[in-house]
């Protein structure tokens, strides 16, 4: 979407580090994008977000620098950002735009080795794409990520 909109951003130029009590350590967040001087995570659905409690400690952590952390979904996405009404496009255009990409190559679905592949074997857009056997399995990504 971000490129579809010809939107300028940066993926990931972030670590943000914060205590977590449940652990009792520093842990890293990676920032997902930087839009504007504003930083964003992206998710399915807001509740992914506001249901995560290390969120709140992110957002704890950024207040400190008058920053915030704010949340981008398919569906708030037009908004968020402020696309004019005459050049939005519906999901369902982005959703068949990304379908298009993976099966002619152009781009590929990789779910980190947290995700449990179970939960998206019954999603319409996995079966649209043909199903499990598409998605790449990204075993280090996460690792990958923890260490840069």
């Amino acid at each position: 979407m971000f490129d579809y909109y010809k939107l300028k951003v940066e993926h990931e130029p972030y670590k943000i580090e914060y205590f977590d009590p449940s652990v009792e350590y520093i842990r890293h967040y990676i920032v997902d994008y930087v839009y504007n001087n504003r930083l964003f995570e992206v998710k399915p659905k807001i509740e992914d977000f506001t249901k995560d409690i290390k969120y709140n400690l992110i957002q704890k952590q950024l207040s400190k620098i008058n920053k915030k952390l704010e949340i981008l979904t398919p569906s708030n996405f037009i908004e968020v950002l402020n696309i004019s009404d005459d050049l939005a496009k519906p999901i369902s255009f982005f959703e068949n735009l990304l379908i298009e990409n993976v099966k002619n190559g152009v781009c590929k679905l990789t779910f980190p080795i947290a995700h449990d592949l179970e939960f998206y074997k019954n999603s319409s857009f996995v079966k649209k794409i043909g199903g499990l056997d598409i998605i790449i399995n990204g075993e280090l990504l996460y690792e990958n990520k923890k260490n840069n």
